[in-house]
């Protein structure tokens, strides 16, 4: 059985998005409505992909 071990790719920008991005937000009791969630996600998304350096050039 083959074990894949942790990836350290880009280990650094990786925790920066995480924290910096505040991923979690979203997932919180304050959001049971499924339109305010979607709203809440879709901000996230945008966030997360203005902190990644040269994304656009990257799509």
């Amino acid at each position: 059985r083959y074990v894949q071990p942790a990836r350290k790719i880009m280990k650094d920008l990786r925790k920066e998005l995480y924290h910096e991005g505040d991923s979690e937000q979203c997932h919180t009791k304050n959001f049971t409505d499924w339109q305010e969630y979607q709203e809440c996600a879709a901000k996230r998304n945008q966030r997360l992909e203005f902190l990644i350096p040269n994304y656009p050039q990257k799509q």
